[in-house]
């Protein structure tokens, strides 16, 4: 091979280390001096990186660095400096260097590793220690106890695992994100490699181990069988003869082959699984001198070995026939000097050698070629040749340019011309690795590998994404609508953590990092996709955490640390912890209900805000949670939260928008209802599709001149109906002229004052002859045509074609030509049409006019009906009457209410037997007087289910309880639902007056009632007594066991909750028994049910259940099972109410990782139910 440049400035006279980064574009190289030099691709000199004075003494002519590695996205480099007791950690992009530390005084660093994903760094030291560094937040876990001596060797494998050799003769494994769960084996010698063989079809991962230079032990890595039936088993130990010399390297191919380098320069290919392991397929002495180093291609196709001053390569495609064989013309012999190592570039296309005095040679491995690189091109007959200094990796051709690129260069040339010279090749050196090239005529489009971007961080559900770019600013990215919102400036930026179980929360960790003096903090960030000023993100607030803290996990507002003993432990956001208070209701706790409601609006949570401003009880705290769901565009919510304020025409507005899915035209009616901000509202109306509702808009505020404005640009059909309404307005001020020359203009444009207004009101002479309606027919319909629907619309209401009109008159939403269309259908006697065109207008009192007309027998419903939904009190008030005539008094309590009229709707209710719909008039915005006196009413006419229903909208739970007990049937399944919650916010009373109900009521009639009992106690067993209690009552026993038999007698399924609990209690009853009689795999499996079901059912008593069952399952041999209930346990929720010898017992049977497979459970028909059990 020819040699393409040698680099020896700087590097000194001794031995070399050197590493090239993961995409090839950058090698690392350190000598003698104290400095490591990164070269580019084409060995041009980027960055020189001093490194501090050694802490320990080392040899002379060693290389100032142990070791050099890049992490997998070739952004940062690790250095091991010799004679130190940390790393250094070099950042590309930043030029800056981070220390890592042994974690020990004095504790010399031995090797490092980076994982092949991610930014894990594992630094291991002179005395055992482990360090493992993440560079994405710089955080460091020291993880103890892993080896008792110096380590020699550490490899990572794809699959996240981490392989350690150390010189206490062991070797140990651990698992992805566990590096304190490990398997270790027991070697007897040094290890002095260690490598790692990932599994593929027929044969198992492995590790494979280096012992002293005198054997390689395999160990299996699988829980299962080692691939085919009659395979050699795991461990092997591989031995060879001494007149080989010692083993110097050994490397995995494909399909379980091993490939071994010995130290008198011999080569051997083995196989190292299945039913020939140890077998060897082919051996050949390639180096006279000796081996000092062995590399794979990245490939794994070619195999180079050095030793002395050779340098040979031996091809491997037929490895698997035996027949490796040395690559023909690649040979190398150097001249006065020997190789010390060797290491391929990633792509292959160079190959890097460095030698004993200090030089660092690279090589294009000439594989039947020519070496170097070259692009042609030819144009119109003529051709040309550009040589280039390296092999190009991609060409790119355009109908001028040639573009040729390697790695982050890119060289572009003319395509030769006849009669013109050509010029010198443009080269240009781009920041990130070249993925693409494009040409035009006139254009390059290039495309690097992004380096804008440092960090990112997903959000579980893959929609959204916090990233941070090079600048050091926080952007939130979402894939959903492709809006990108940038985040408040956060100092020292270490992490940023999604919560699990709200999408629209995050935070921020600053802090924590070796280098930063700053304690680590938490910032709460909040994203609201929708709203009035379209997406937002905000921040909600800054939280310190405890000394020593690392945040993990964010669920719910509880976040996960890691702590400086490493242990975990959780942290209740500041933010989330009004949330998880337990509030009573009274005058003591109204703060604390405020604080819940205030915290509930921040983090954007409409369900937890509704439920506290229901506890509230007040005007204040439902316009508070209305005004937040305007803000979110949430019309039905704060058409509710309005309603319950006592803002009945507002809320009634808000509930005809929450059907309108344009969001600039729904902003902008909410704006124009909630604020005085016209000039929003407008920029709303008009960057929606309906841009003419900013010309009704300013004609609602009587704003003629900028309406007719709008009207010329937006909607010209809108400008005589204008010019109509603006001269009435004028007659009315008094203004007759001006109203005069409004109305001329108007019929100038072809319109009719007549029905909208009265041309004799405004002092106009009497009007001509309107022309007869066919006419006016035949003018709508070539307005049709013209595609302008709004002047045909007017025509036809002229014309009196008014069922011709009408989908017009729907379609165009302007509240006056509702309001005119009204008119000519009331004036045609059409009442009902009329009646739904007012209410489209707006007119409440109209419309209730008109549906009372069109129905005066029965129609007081419908226009109770019509002015409840219109939120109209002077509607309801014309409607009262009408009700009580028509004998329909429970509508005319509810218009009476609306009409604010609370007296004479209670004496009209108890007058006539309706005071059920009284309260339910009432809802939640009824004063406290009057709730009190329709409960009292109610209770006392017997009706105690609905006098309940008002106690609990009253937040008055002891007091409901009670009364739907003495309703009983249905109602009781509603005081257990109350109960349970009222208890599990913290108020045990009413959970303590049904119990003591249900207890009474089995005394008297056992088995009528020990079922409800039974189901109830299993479901809040943390409540109302303990699960044992509720599985060893015979009463409770034998009530579930009637229900089921009486559900099958009559034919219907039998309900789940009862079928559940009787299999759990029979389960939990027959396994003492089972235990008793030695049967421990089936009393094993009973508990191992209950034991599943513990943490949904019965939390109080799944941390007891689940340590039983484990130790019932490990005793009947079931071993699956008792891994998995006790991995469960202590990666779950229960983990925290497990107490301190429980959690030894399971996680010495989670330590122990024996999870081999049992038998399947028997299943057989039950007595009862004739058919196999779940």
């Amino acid at each position: 091979m020819k040699l393409l440049f040698a680099l020896s400035k700087g590097l000194g006279s001794g031995g070399v280390v050197f590493a090239w980064s993961a995409l090839g574009e950058q090698l690392a190289a350190a000598g003698q001096p104290r400095a490591v030099l990164v070269h580019a691709r084409d060995g041009s000199l980027l960055d020189r990186i001093e490194l501090p004075t050694p802490g320990f003494s080392y040899g002379d002519r060693l290389p100032c660095a142990r070791q050099l590695q890049w992490d997998p996205g070739s952004t940062r480099l690790a250095i091991l400096p010799r004679g130190q007791a940390f790393a250094l950690v070099y950042d590309v992009a930043t030029r800056a260097l981070t220390r890592v530390p042994t974690g020990r005084s004095g504790d010399e660093a031995a090797r490092l590793a980076w994982a092949h994903e991610g930014a894990l760094l594992a630094l291991c030291s002179a005395r055992g220690g482990l360090v493992l560094y993440n560079a994405a937040d710089g955080s460091c876990v020291d993880v103890l106890n892993r080896h008792s001596r110096g380590m020699s060797c550490a490899v990572w494998g794809s699959g996240g695992r981490l392989a350690l050799g150390g010189r206490d003769q062991q070797v140990t494994v651990s698992e992805a994100g566990a590096p304190d769960v490990y398997r270790g084996w027991g070697v007897r010698g040094d290890p002095r490699e260690v490598a790692l063989r990932e599994g593929e079809a027929g044969v198992a991962a492995a590790v494979s181990v280096n012992v002293g230079g005198r054997s390689i032990c395999v160990f299996s890595l699988d829980d299962g069988a080692e691939g085919e039936p009659g395979a050699v088993p795991l461990p092997l130990e591989l031995r060879f003869d001494d007149s080989r010399g010692q083993v110097a390297r050994h490397a995995w191919l494909s399909g379980g082959l091993l490939l071994v380098g010995f130290s008198i320069g011999m080569v051997a290919v083995l196989i190292a699984a299945g039913t020939k392991a140890g077998e060897e397929l082919h051996a050949q002495k390639c180096l006279e001198a000796g081996m000092a180093d062995m590399v794979l291609s990245a490939d794994r196709s070619c195999a180079a070995l050095v030793g002395g001053p050779d340098v040979r390569f031996l091809r491997l495609d037929g490895a698997h026939r035996g027949g490796a064989h040395e690559a023909p013309g690649m040979a190398l012999t150097l001249k006065g000097c020997s190789v010390g190592s060797a290491a391929w570039s990633p792509d292959g296309h160079l190959f890097a050698l460095a030698t004993q005095d200090g030089q660092l040679r690279l090589y294009p491995p000439a594989w039947g070629g020519d070496s170097g690189g070259s692009a042609g091109g030819t144009g119109g007959g003529v051709s040309a040749r550009v040589d280039l200094p390296v092999e190009p990796t991609l060409l790119a051709l355009g109908p001028r340019h040639l573009a040729a690129a390697a790695g982050r260069q890119v060289w572009i040339c003319d395509l030769p011309v006849a009669g013109r010279a050509a010029h010198a090749p443009l080269q240009l050196r781009h920041a990130a690795q070249v993925e693409a090239v494009a040409l035009n005529a006139e254009h390059a489009t290039v495309l690097c590998q992004g380096q804008g971007v440092r960090r990112v961080w997903p959000q579980p559900a893959g929609v959204r994404a916090l990233f941070e770019d090079n600048a050091g600013d926080t952007y939130l990215f979402s894939a959903l609508d492709g809006s990108m919102l940038r985040l408040p400036s956060v100092m020292g930026l270490a992490a940023a953590l999604w919560d699990l179980e709200d999408c629209n929360c995050a935070i921020l960790v600053s802090g924590g990092s070796p280098a930063a003096a700053a304690a680590v903090a938490a910032h709460t960030v909040v994203y609201t996709p929708v709203g009035l000023d379209g997406p937002s993100v905000r921040l909600v607030s800054t939280q310190s955490l405890p000394e020593g803290h690392r945040p993990l996990l964010l669920q719910g507002g509880v976040l996960a640390c890691l702590t400086g003993t490493g242990s975990l432990a959780s942290v209740l956001l500041d933010t989330h912890a009004p949330l998880k208070d337990s509030v009573e209701t009274g005058a003591r706790e109204e703060a604390r209900l405020r604080q819940r409601l205030a915290a509930a609006l921040a983090l954007g949570k409409s369900g937890a805000a509704l439920a506290a401003a229901k506890l509230l009880a007040g005007p204040a705290a439902w316009r508070q949670a209305g005004a937040a769901a305007v803000r979110v565009l949430d019309a039905a919510t704060a058409a509710r939260c309005y309603r319950e304020a006592g803002d009945a025409a507002l809320a009634s507005a808000l509930e005809g928008l929450s059907t309108c899915e344009d969001r600039s035209l729904l902003a902008g009616h909410l704006v124009e209802l909630t604020t005085s901000d016209t000039d929003t509202a407008q920029a709303l109306f008009l960057a929606s599709s309906q841009p003419a509702a900013a010309v009704a808009l300013r004609a609602r505020l009587g704003q003629w001149p900028q309406a007719l404005a709008l009207a010329q640009r937006h909607d010209p059909a809108a400008i005589a109906p204008l010019l109509c309404q603006h001269g009435r307005a004028l007659e009315q001020a008094g203004d007759h002229a001006a109203a005069r020359d409004a109305f001329e203009r108007a019929l100038a444009l072809g319109a009719d004052p007549n029905p909208i207004i009265d041309p004799s009101h405004a002092g106009l002479p009497p009007a001509t002859a309107a022309p007869d309606s066919g006419r006016l027919e035949a003018a709508a319909d070539l307005c049709l045509a013209a595609k302008e629907d709004a002047r045909a619309m007017e025509l036809l209401v002229r014309a009196g074609a008014l069922t011709k009109a009408a989908p017009l008159v729907q379609a165009a939403g302007s509240a006056p030509l509702h309001a005119a269309f009204a008119q000519a259908c009331e004036g045609a006697g059409r009442l009902s049409e009329a009646a739904a065109a007012y209410e489209a207008a707006g007119d409440a009192l109209a419309a209730v006019r008109a549906t009372l007309a069109a129905d005066p027998g029965q129609g007081s419903a419908a226009a109770a009906a019509l002015a409840l939904r219109m939120g109209s009190p002077a509607a309801a008030a014309a409607v009262v009457q009408h009700c009580q005539g028509s004998g329909t008094h429970a509508a005319a309590v509810e218009m009476l209410l609306l009409a604010g009229q609370p007296d004479a709707a209670f004496a009209a209710a108890a007058a006539h037997g309706v005071m059920a719909a009284f309260a339910r008039a009432l809802g939640t915005s009824g004063t406290h007087a009057d709730c009190e006196r329709a409960a009292a009413a109610l209770e006392a006419a017997g009706e105690f289910m609905e006098a309940g229903s008002v106690r609990e909208r009253r937040g008055q739970i002891v007091e409901a309880v009670a009364l739907y007990i003495k309703a009983g049937g249905e109602a009781l399944a509603r005081a257990i639902n109350i109960a349970a919650a009222a208890a599990a916010a913290g108020d045990a009373s009413p959970a303590d007056l049904l119990a003591t109900h249900l207890e009474a009521a089995v005394a008297a009639e056992p088995r009528a009632h020990a079922a409800v009992t039974v189901i109830f106690g299993l479901e809040h067993a943390d409540i109302f007594g303990s699960f044992r209690t509720c599985c060893r009552s015979q009463a409770a026993r034998a009530g579930l066991l009637s229900a089921w038999q009486a559900a099958v007698a009559a034919g219907k399924p039998v309900p789940e909750a009862v079928a559940g609990a009787l299999a759990l209690v029979h389960s939990y009853l027959l396994a003492p028994r089972l235990e008793r009689m030695g049967d421990h795999e089936g009393a094993a499996r009973l508990l191992a049910r209950c034991a599943r079901r513990a943490g949904a059912d019965f939390p109080a008593h799944a941390a007891d259940l689940t340590a039983d069952a484990v130790v019932a399952c490990t005793r009947a041999g079931m071993r699956a099972s008792a891994f998995e209930l006790a991995a469960t346990a202590l990666r779950g929720p229960l983990a925290d109410s497990l107490a301190p010898m429980q959690r030894r017992r399971l996680e010495a049977v989670v330590r122990r990782r024996d999870c081999e497979g049992e038998a399947e459970e028997a299943r057989c028909a039950c007595v009862h139910r004739q058919a196999h059990a779940d």
